[in-house]
C-alpha cells in the first residue's frame, strides 16, 4: 500500500526542481500561520502549460501542524511526514520515513507551490518540469 502511494505521489508531482522559485520570505512565525493548515492540490503546471484535471482525477490534502509534521491525505489512506524549513535557502522540506520528497518553494495565506526532489536533491533525473498549485481547504 505504501509503494502504491510513494508511486501515485511520484507519478503526480513528477516535477523538475527550479532553484530560482525558492522565495519564502517569512519569518518562522508568518510562516506557521500561513503553512499550518489544511491544502488541497488544486492544479499543476507542466512545462508551461497548466493542467487542470489532474492525473487520474487524485484528491490530494496535505494537513499541516504547528509541530513540524503534516499528514498527507488521499482518499483513505494518511501518511504521516515531517516538514523543515530552510531559511538560508529559503524553502520547506517535506519528508516521508526520513527521505525529502517534496520541497514547498513559495506560500501564502490562500496559495501553496509544491515540487518533487529525489531524496532530498534537486533536478532529479526523468522527471518533467512540473509544479503543483494547492489552495487551502
Amino acid at each position: 500500500m505504501k509503494k502504491i502511494l510513494y508511486l501515485t505521489l511520484g507519478l503526480f508531482f513528477g516535477i523538475y526542481f527550479n532553484t530560482k522559485a525558492q522565495n519564502i520570505s517569512q519569518t518562522k512565525t508568518e510562516l506557521n500561520k500561513a503553512l499550518c493548515k489544511t491544502w488541497k492540490a488544486d492544479y499543476a503546471v507542466m512545462n508551461g502549460m497548466r493542467i487542470n484535471q489532474l492525473p487520474n482525477n487524485i484528491a490530494f490534502e496535505f494537513e499541516f501542524n504547528s509541530d513540524n509534521t503534516y499528514l498527507v491525505i488521499k482518499e483513505k489512506t494518511k501518511q504521516k511526514g515531517k516538514w523543515t524549513f530552510n531559511e538560508n535557502k529559503k524553502y520547506i522540506d517535506l519528508a516521508i520515513n526520513n527521505k525529502t520528497n517534496s520541497r514547498i518553494t513559495k506560500i501564502t495565506e490562500n496559495e501553496l507551490i509544491l515540487v518533487l526532489v529525489s531524496d532530498g536533491k534537486s533536478n532529479p533525473s526523468g522527471l518533467p518540469n512540473m509544479e503543483v498549485y494547492c489552495k487551502t481547504k
